[in-house]
């Protein structure tokens, strides 16, 4: 495989988180300036975060986010319904400046909402290749799981979005996992050129599940998911029974 080593990865990662002020040292000085106050506080601050981030007429304008972020809002803000939170909204509407700021503030690149789903797989999933790269770099885990077992390399290529796709390839993102249907990257497409125009093209066609041991990791991978979306069935009424969750829209 033609992916980049480890020396490489961390060399390009340093020199983006530099560029867009998210190295130690930008880091430090930017949330020496937060203000220190109660948790009950800083959620009530947060909730206001994530309503403005949500609002459909935002247009990634950061006045007023980093104002109360500076006020000390929670950056890490989950609402009660969906466990949806600002990150998420970022990378699914492609606000790189808002994004970049609540990782400033102490975002948490790994968050998932419900679902599983978090900012990596979203990024993926709608596109947003500037802020799949930033968050890769940021320790954004590639391989993560949400509940329906599409995984960002898998949203990248089911959506066609060819630019994060070779990014997760790039920094070894599981090609060969399945998701509830049983299906890796390689099943279906409906870009049949897909491959053809990955810089990873002839290297990933030729990966395959060669090992019983890789077999019933995925297994049990996929059976651990399956109890895990069927206990949030059996808790939320509003939920659809499993066969009709393949498609949940997140």
């Amino acid at each position: 495989m033609n992916n980049k080593d480890l020396d490489v990865l961390i060399e390009e990662g340093e020199k983006i988180l530099k560029e867009n002020g998210l190295d130690k040292d930008s880091i430090n000085q930017y949330r020496s300036g937060i203000k220190q106050i109660s948790i009950e506080e800083s959620n009530e601050l947060g909730k206001q975060l994530f309503e403005i981030i949500s609002q459909k007429d935002y247009r990634d304008d950061t006045s007023k986010i980093e104002q109360l972020l500076l006020d000390g809002a929670n950056p890490n803000y989950q609402d009660t319904a969906k466990g949806e939170f600002c990150l998420r909204r970022c990378a699914r509407k492609k606000y790189v400046k808002t994004f970049i700021l609540l990782l400033k503030a102490g975002a948490n690149i790994n968050l998932a909402n419900n679902f599983g789903t978090t900012s990596i797989i979203t990024a993926a999933r709608f596109g947003s290749d500037k802020i799949l790269d930033i968050g890769i770099h940021m320790g954004g885990d590639v391989n993560a799981r949400p509940l329906d077992g599409d995984t960002a390399i898998m949203g990248a290529k089911n959506h066609s979005n060819i630019k994060c796709f070779d990014l997760l390839a790039a920094s070894h993102a599981h090609l060969n996992t399945t998701n509830l249907s049983n299906k890796t990257i390689f099943d279906s497409s409906s870009d049949s050129s897909f491959f053809e125009r990955s810089t990873y093209s002839t290297e990933l066609l030729e990966q395959s599940l060669d090992t019983e041991e890789d077999s019933l990791l995925e297994k049990k991978l996929m059976e651990e998911a399956i109890e895990k979306m069927t206990r949030i069935i059996e808790d939320v009424d509003m939920i659809k029974p499993p066969k009709q969750m393949i498609k949940i829209d997140n």
